[in-house]
């Protein structure tokens, strides 16, 4: 069914239902939500998400305190300028 694909769109490879940590971006801040369910090919690593999924993640993120801070590193490509002017 559409909520539970079997296949990855991308390579044909098996889809695997798993948890996984979603990174959503609101407002400049990134924000993590863990434990999400999805499927992930064992072949490439793409993932899916079911779109009532998403929709939750959507509503957790805009409506609920968080359950814990976590601390990101953040680094700097500092050659960008060099490669996109190869």
């Amino acid at each position: 069914t559409a909520l539970h694909p079997k296949l990855c769109a991308s390579c044909g490879g098996t889809l695997e239902a798993r948890a996984i940590k979603v990174y959503e971006r609101r407002s400049g801040a990134l924000r993590i939500v863990n434990g999400v369910p999805a499927f992930v090919c064992g072949r490439c690593g793409e993932e899916w998400i079911a779109g009532p999924i998403l929709d939750e993640i959507g509503r957790i993120v805009d409506e609920r305190a968080p359950d814990q801070e976590e601390k990101i590193p953040a680094y700097h490509f500092t050659r960008t300028r060099e490669v996109l002017a190869a």
